[in-house]
């Protein structure tokens, strides 16, 4: 199956932290990122996604919406990548998902996931906005490649 793990964009302060919103710049380069992706996954040879799975805290349900709408999918809240997640919570996940799945999350858990799955910490940490699509086989430590990735 195919996975893109994607960090929410730019978020300004606030408080409480699950209510922190997309900054004016951080909504732009969303979608210009969002954009960007739909071009190298939808017009290159990639499958195009079919799911996106987000955090329900507000960044990321904004991060979802953009892709959502890029894309033309309805973006599914779960809690499953909510801070204090762990790839536990990921594998029911996966278990009826589609061809392509979006996981709209936070960090450290984003950068957590593609290293689990890669077996290898070679990529740099995902910068808001950032992510990587990974092939993957089973959802198990090393079981996957990657396959393309914008991490800054």
């Amino acid at each position: 199956m195919r996975l893109t793990i994607w960090r929410h964009g730019e978020a300004g302060p606030g408080s409480p932290d699950r209510s922190r919103t997309l900054t004016e710049g951080g909504v732009l380069a969303l979608h210009r990122r969002v954009l960007d992706f739909a071009n190298r996954e939808i017009c290159g040879a990639g499958q195009a996604p079919t799911r996106i799975l987000h955090s329900p805290w507000v960044r990321t349900t904004q991060t979802a919406k953009v892709l959502g709408e890029v894309l033309g999918i309805h973006p599914e809240s779960t809690d499953g990548l909510a801070p204090g997640a762990g790839i536990a919570f990921v594998d029911p996940l996966l278990e009826n998902t589609s061809r392509h799945t979006v996981l709209v999350g936070h960090q450290p858990f984003v950068s957590e996931l593609i290293w689990f799955w890669l077996d290898a910490c070679e990529l740099a940490p995902l910068a808001p906005g950032g992510w990587a699509t990974v092939e993957l086989i089973a959802s198990a430590r090393g079981a996957a490649h990657l396959l393309d990735a914008e991490v800054g």
